[in-house]
């Protein structure tokens, strides 16, 4: 995400009451909530993969993720969701099941940065619930380069895109 999308997708939300802050949900590999950047920040979430309560960060994607919103949203509230192993990897069902466990618990923007290129129902449900419930659901359009459909971005609301350090296409991001 650029540095202005963050806080265009902050505006195009309801205005909310100072005691209720904009949630985001990070669907990712969870989130280290003991970092100083968060304090303060950090809303109840689950862990979707080893299925507690204690969605901590296995590999570090998570928490850069949150990191970024933190640094651009510092008015936003953060959920982390943990979708993925401790190895940074995931699984359809598991993100489905995220997407609706942070839709259900009142999440604003939905934001996930993984995917792949199968289509999948469950998913498709999961991406058009959550949109039901009034999340903003925000996905990565992946990192191949290529015009192949990357799911869950091709069901979004927003499917996002890199730019190099001149705002142009980055040559890795799809499109």
């Amino acid at each position: 995400m650029t540095r202005v999308l963050l806080p265009l997708l902050l505006a195009l939300l309801p205005v909310q009451a100072a005691a209720s802050p904009v949630v985001v949900a990070i669907l990712d590999s969870g989130v280290d909530a003991s970092h100083p950047a968060f304090a303060g920040r950090i809303v109840d979430g689950y862990d979707v993969w080893y299925d507690d309560a204690d969605p901590d960060d296995g590999c570090g994607h998570g928490t850069a993720l949150a990191g970024i919103v933190a640094q651009l949203a510092p008015d936003a509230a953060i959920m982390p969701v943990k979708v993925m192993a401790d190895e940074c990897y995931g699984t359809y069902s598991r993100m489905a099941e995220g997407i609706v466990y942070a839709a259900d618990a009142g999440a604003d923007i939905i934001l996930i940065a993984s995917g792949g290129y199968a289509p999948s129902d469950s998913l498709a449900a999961a991406v058009a619930y959550a949109q039901g419930r009034g999340a903003l659901v925000v996905a990565g359009a992946g990192n191949d380069g290529t015009d192949a459909p990357f799911y869950p971005a091709a069901y979004a609301t927003l499917a996002t895109a890199a730019v190099d350090r001149l705002c142009g296409p980055y040559y890795r991001s799809n499109y």
